[in-house]
């Protein structure tokens, strides 16, 4: 079972910086893949890959991923039916496993930023702690007026809905 827990990280212009190149690279693969029709990783790892690194030395190469995976699936959604899809400068980024390191029990996460990798210090609510021991499988970062909201997914095992072994009385055919 997944669940989601919201922190907050203080601001940081190291991530507020992050996020506005992040978008960018994020938005010049839209319209790369835009342009080629696809939404294919790979196509667009190939076609995209090399510029966004030049365009974007400082960001990191797995954020590089990030955006390219953000961007794909950003068209899956939307397709190619509409008009082409805007990436909000200051909107949220996802981060990928090689990105970020949770410790939530020691309340800390170390976050990819574009001056390289900072821990942050983060106070799980009250209400959030039962899932502390999870496995964090995700992690999106979002940018609000004086500070980020940090979602992180986890990963905990699912007791309530064990199954028992049930003796069979019938099966329904339709």
């Amino acid at each position: 079972m997944h669940r989601t827990i919201s922190v907050k990280i203080p601001y940081d212009e190291s991530l507020a910086k992050t996020t506005t190149v992040f978008n960018k690279a994020v938005q010049d693969c839209i319209d790369i893949a835009w342009e080629l029709r696809t939404f294919n990783k790979n196509e667009l790892h190939e076609q995209s890959y090399r510029l966004l690194r030049k365009a974007y030395p400082s960001l990191q190469s797995s954020l590089v991923q990030c955006a390219r995976d953000q961007a794909s699936d950003i068209l899956k959604r939307n397709g190619f039916d509409r008009n082409k899809p805007t990436k909000k400068i200051n909107g949220a980024i996802r981060y990928n496993a090689r990105t970020y390191t949770p410790k939530l029990k020691k309340g800390i996460i170390s976050i990819s930023t574009i001056d390289g990798r900072k821990k942050f210090s983060v106070s799980i609510p009250k209400h959030f702690k039962k899932y502390v021991s999870g496995t964090v499988k995700g992690m999106v970062l979002v940018p609000r007026q004086d500070f980020f909201l940090c979602k992180l997914v986890v990963e905990i095992e699912d007791k309530q809905f064990k199954y028992k072994k049930v003796r069979t009385l019938g099966i329904d055919c339709g």
